[in-house]
């Protein structure tokens, strides 16, 4: 299915009218707004992929609590377990997303 077909019929549905709502321009704004979030969803997802091996080689560097990341995780204490409190530091800012 063509979304973007979709989403130009349906704010031409109301074109000319007087009244510009209803159904279908509530449909054509939420499929632009969905559309929008699957794209910023998908290039997440690509940059997990991206860092899972890396990770698994160097896990603090990609970990959001971490130090290189601004996080506080002290790897130095004795009641530390690895990978307990691991989470992914999310896709880098002005890295292609990553």
């Amino acid at each position: 299915m063509d979304i973007e077909k979709l989403i130009e019929q349906l704010n031409g549905y109301f074109e000319g009218e007087k009244l510009r709502s209803g159904a279908a321009l509530d449909a054509a704004t939420a499929l632009s707004t969905l559309q929008a979030e699957n794209a910023s969803l998908r290039k997440e997802r690509d940059a997990a992929v991206e860092d899972v091996l890396d990770a698994a080689i160097t896990p603090c560097s990609y970990c959001k609590h971490g130090p290189i990341n601004g996080g506080i995780c002290d790897m130095d204490n004795d009641n530390h377990e690895m990978f307990s409190c691991w989470e992914w530091r999310g896709p880098e800012e002005g890295n292609n997303g990553h």
